[in-house]
């Protein structure tokens, strides 16, 4: 996408796609990201970036991992101190995550404290447990324990 944009990414990415042999071998993370930094010191004054990271908790996590890397490279980003570049990150609270991304002294919003929040996860159990012709077969006891139960935990998640 950036590269269809702008000529001064083009440079980057064609080094990154000829190491590759043409694309037919998958870069190294650090090659990756090597490119995508080089491309934001790159980027015009007038310009910006927007990168969105969705469900990052969901990435496997550990030593080396691919969560690890994110991480990485989401705190080296921070680093740059480059006022076109917006980066909105998506996850559950992870230990993890919240201790890579909290000393950023980034502005956050936790949605798990929004009492919407709770309502739309209930709105959508009842609606399943009402339309799925599998749930209907349920009493309704065991209906309503299973609907208060994945509405509580789904709380803490």
């Amino acid at each position: 996408q950036l590269c269809s944009k702008s000529d001064v990414f083009y440079g980057c990415l064609r080094r990154l796609w000829d190491t590759h042999v043409s694309g037919r071998r998958t870069p190294a993370y650090k090659d990756l990201a090597s490119c995508l930094m080089d491309m934001i010191e790159q980027m015009p004054a007038h310009g910006s970036i927007h990168i969105i990271v969705d469900a990052l908790d969901e990435l496997p996590s550990g030593l080396h991992s691919e969560r690890g890397r994110m991480l990485e490279i989401l705190q080296c980003l921070s680093n740059m101190d480059c006022i076109s570049l917006h980066v909105c990150v998506f996850s559950r609270p992870e230990h993890d995550i919240l201790s890579a991304l909290q000393p950023l002294e980034q502005p956050t919003l936790s949605l798990n404290s929004l009492p919407e929040q709770e309502e739309d996860i209930a709105s959508y159990v009842h609606s399943i447990f009402r339309d799925d012709e599998v749930f209907k077969t349920w009493r309704e006891r065991e209906r309503t324990l299973a609907i208060d139960t994945l509405v509580r935990k789904a709380g803490r998640m």
